[in-house]
């Protein structure tokens, strides 16, 4: 990406500016060369999401055992509490799972 923006020819490059540009295309050739440690780095991250959807798995059965047992007993901010962070836990646990897939799919790409 890095190495293919061209500067005009009026701009002239000082010192500074072409060490940054060294910078960023050492960056963007480490990016693949960089791709196999991703390998390593993602069988981590899936054990992670695995683990994230088994407590998600039984926070939802606590959960839903706890408002079936004493539904009539909790008043309405408490249950709106609690329907409110599974939905945001149950969210937050399909965005864990879609960044882990999304990223090997990236990473078979470069």
């Amino acid at each position: 990406m890095c190495s293919r923006l061209k500067l005009p020819s009026l701009v002239q490059m000082d010192d500074s500016s072409q060490r940054m540009q060294v910078i960023l295309s050492n960056s963007v050739a480490n990016l693949s060369a960089n791709a196999n440690d991703l390998s390593s780095e993602f069988e981590f991250s899936l054990i992670g999401s695995w683990l994230n959807c088994v407590l998600l798995a039984i926070e939802l059965f606590v959960a839903s055992a706890y408002l079936s047992k004493y539904y009539s007993q909790i008043r309405r901010p408490t249950k709106w509490a609690i329907l409110g962070m599974l939905c945001n836990d149950t969210i937050q646990s399909l965005v864990v799972c879609a960044t882990v897939y999304l990223v090997r799919a990236l990473s078979m790409r470069i």
